[in-house]
């Protein structure tokens, strides 16, 4: 069987063209094809991200004689992207207007899509 290597890597940026952007947090040299990996990892949450940011992981699987940062659209790898941090939209105090109070609204809203 070929062996395989993956890749994971943490950015604020959702596209995954450049690699220089990236932050590698895991790379597997000896994937199997079929195998399985489970792994507990740390993550360093960038300002952006604490500030009501993205964070994204971006994971790539391919041979193991490549590189992501040299990927072309020929390279069998296999590049998923996916949200690990959300950003919410930020919500106001509600004004009462039987009581003439301000209220803060508890209600999270969800990113617009």
């Amino acid at each position: 069987k070929r062996k395989m290597q993956l890749m994971v890597y943490v950015s604020t940026q959702e596209k995954s063209s450049l690699m220089t952007q990236h932050k590698l947090i895991f790379n597997e040299t000896n994937f199997m094809r079929n195998g399985t990996i489970s792994r507990e990892l740390n993550v360093t949450i960038p300002q952006s991200t604490l500030n009501n940011g993205t964070l994204y992981a971006h994971i790539f699987v391919g041979p193991q004689d490549k590189s992501p940062e040299k990927i072309s659209n020929h390279d069998k790898f296999t590049i998923i992207t996916a949200p690990l941090t959300k950003y919410l939209i930020p919500f106001a105090a509600e004004f009462n207007l039987a009581t003439g109070e301000y209220e803060e609204n508890n209600m999270p809203r969800a990113e617009p899509e």
